[in-house]
């Protein structure tokens, strides 16, 4: 496992210059991940032009640190949002580097010493970010303890064009639907063209990885150091006045950019605002290794009330058909009395969201378990793993590190059948299986009339502010997207969710109206913050 963090300060040095919904959205979203038909593929294409709309946030600095990593992800996640309506407040998105910088959680690497994309990922997954700038801005320090993550990635897709070039369409493709790609390469200042602004490591160069930048676009017909024309469009993080706009070109003939084995280009997408979700899982350093087992289990334990709405996993290759399976009891190695199931197949390598048909009620204490099937034969685990630290060569900290998790007996669970289940602890300890269950607080009788109404939502949004109720118009969830949440939303909802038995009870007649009020009321009302 390798990781990226390339600061502009050595590689430079050669020429003598030191540079430096709640629904309504996802339901988007998450229709153009899964089922988008493939788009035209121009000659050339730009992100800061999208039948003009400029979908990329400006260009940032990372400074003399080993952070481009943090650049490459944010760019990602802040392109899609704007790409697909995910931001819905003043502005453009901007996410906090920082507080990725030094909360990623892999000990013992250094803060500021580099990073990859599974980092960015485990980071995300397991609801550690998204922070805003303004929350935690860049000045590579300790990050406040505490601050509100205000969203969450539901997706995050890794591509890879092939060596000979095989797979280009599926990532322009990605660029026009979900916006910029994170990707990386060995930057080494002879491969770079000052008058040109072009880069090329050669294939038979044998350096790895060392910065990573982000794709904004490309140009088929753009004229590189490499024999053949062709180059991806990529956003760096060394400031907006290098190499005149802080972009430059890098062939699609490169050595590692969006083809490396392990980072490829990654696609941050399909962010929603955060709410008060709880994330059970047993994976916190998300994915290190892989088991060759195609049935892995998770067991949990709910901590409070709630709904368990959605799945999270990983695929470890592209085109792996999955069935996820909920079930409330396991005994002696068998799982019993199923609660829902799901199935269906994924396109790319990544980590996955889905959310369930009808969500579970879970009262506090409640055990449950979560089997997920992928036909590829291999699942994600999180295990101790040694990781190599790619920096500038003058960095003295460059070097393996071993990363250590901690795994408990009665965990993570792998069958070859689906029917007899082993405990990965005997075979691994310090290994589980990157599951992921994601719970919704219970929306209640808070009134106590005996009724779920308009009454209890709007309470409901009082206590939870989920989404930000007053930084947009989806808090509960524009489901039929005509630009307010009344009545016929909480009635799509309850469709939905059917909260304690919500669809079987008759409305009270007046709710619509005490609905529109109680929104009106809370406009008002201060940015809760959530975990």
């Amino acid at each position: 496992a390798s990781i990226c963090g390339c600061s502009p300060t050595e590689p430079l040095r050669g020429y003598g210059v030191n540079r430096t919904s709640l629904r309504g959205v996802y339901v988007l979203t998450s229709l153009l991940f899964f089922v988008v038909a493939p788009a035209v593929c121009a000659d050339s294409f730009d992100l800061r032009n999208v039948g003009g709309a400029n979908t990329m946030t400006p260009v940032k600095n990372q400074g003399p640190y080993g952070t481009c990593w943090t650049f490459g992800t944010m760019a990602s996640v802040e392109s899609g949002m704007l790409m697909n309506g995910g931001w819905q407040e003043a502005g453009v998105p901007d996410f906090s580097e920082n507080n990725l910088n030094n909360g990623h959680g892999f000990y013992p690497i250094p803060v500021s010493q580099g990073g990859d994309y599974r980092m960015s990922a485990a980071y995300l997954a397991r609801g550690s970010g998204l922070v805003l700038e303004s929350d935690d801005p860049y000045i590579n320090t300790n990050s406040p303890i505490d601050q509100p993550v205000q969203y969450y990635v539901r997706d995050i897709a890794w591509y890879n064009v092939g060596a000979d070039l095989a797979n280009i369409d599926e990532i322009k493709t990605a660029l026009q639907t979900q916006g910029a790609l994170s990707t990386s390469i060995y930057w080494y200042g002879i491969y770079f063209s000052i008058s040109n602004g072009t880069y090329y490591q050669p294939p038979a160069d044998v350096n790895e990885p060392n910065h990573s930048v982000t794709i904004a676009g490309w140009d088929d017909s753009k004229v590189t150091q490499a024999d053949e024309p062709g180059a991806w469009l990529s956003k760096n993080s060394w400031g907006d006045t290098w190499n005149g706009d802080g972009y430059f070109w890098v062939s699609y003939y490169d050595k590692h950019a969006a083809k490396n084995p392990e980072m490829g280009a990654v696609s941050f997408r399909n962010t929603e605002p955060r709410w008060h979700q709880t994330i059970y899982d047993h994976d916190d350093n998300g994915w290190s290794k892989e088991k060759p087992y195609p049935y892995a289990l998770n067991a949990y334990s709910a901590s409070e009330d709630g709904q368990l709405a959605a799945v999270g996993f990983y695929t470890t290759k592209d085109n792996t058909a999955y069935e996820i399976r909920v079930y409330d009891s396991f005994t002696g190695g068998q799982t019993q009395n199923l609660l829902a199931s799901l199935s269906g197949s994924m396109a790319w390598t990544g980590y996955h969201t889905l959310d369930l048909d009808t969500p579970i009620e879970l009262p506090d204490g409640e055990d449950f378990y979560i089997s997920v099937y992928l036909d590829s034969g291999e699942h994600a685990i999180d295990a101790t793993v040694s990781k190599n630290v790619l920096l500038g060569e003058t960095l003295t900290l460059a070097g393996s590190y071993l990363v250590e998790s901690e795994a408990n007996p009665g965990e993570s669970f792998y069958s070859t059948d689906g029917a007899t289940w082993s405990d990965l602890y005997d075979e691994d300890n310090s290994a589980n299986f990157c599951i992921k269950a994601i719970t919704l607080p219970e929306m209640a009788d808070g009134n106590n009339d005996h009724l779920i109404d308009g009454v209890d939502l709007a309470t409901w949004q009082q206590n939870y502010d989920p989404l930000g109720l007053n930084r947009n118009t989806f808090a509960m969830g524009d489901w039929n997207l005509d630009g307010c949440i009344d009545g016929q939303d909480l009635v799509l909802w309850q469709q939905k969710y059917d909260p304690s038995g919500a669809y079987e009870i008759t409305p009270e007649p007046a709710s619509l109206m005490l609905l529109g009020t109680g929104l009106l009321g809370l406009l008002g009302l201060g940015r809760r913050g959530s975990r």
